[in-house]
Order: C-alpha cells, then structure tokens, then sequence
C-alpha cells in the first residue's frame, strides 16, 4: 500500500483534508470505532488481517503509529 492510499482512508474516514504521518487521531476527531473503521478498510483494500486480539487501540496516537503497524503486519 502506498503512503497516499493509507491517508486517502484516513481522511475519507475521519472527514478532514488536512491529514498527515504526524497528525494525532484525537485532533482528527477519531475515536477507537473510527480507528477500527480504518483498520477494516485498509484490510480491504489490502486483502490482509490486520485486527489482532493483542492490539491495543491505545498504541495508536498518531496516523503514523497507525502506518507503521500496518508496515509490519503486511
């Protein structure tokens, strides 16, 4: 998955334009249900499991946390 796929989900997921590796999903207005959201979707679009029961949604402050998982679970 390219960069700009993975923020393409992200800001179609959170509703914002301005999203970046460095923005922080509380100031995207992004709460656990919308992270899983984006999980689900990047899944799809990848053809891969990235929900796991060890995950803790606390891990992910950032869009970049976030990347970086889905770096190392594909």
């Amino acid at each position: 998955m390219k960069i700009e796929e993975f923020l393409n989900v992200v800001k179609t997921i959170s509703g914002k334009d301005d999203v970046s590796l460095d923005s922080m999903f509380v100031d995207l207005d992004m709460d656990s249900t919308l992270v899983i959201e984006s999980i689900i979707e990047i899944e799809i679009l990848l053809n891969v499991d990235l929900l796991d029961a060890a995950m803790d949604l606390n891990d992910f402050k950032t869009v970049n946390d976030l990347w970086e998982y889905v770096l190392r679970s594909n």
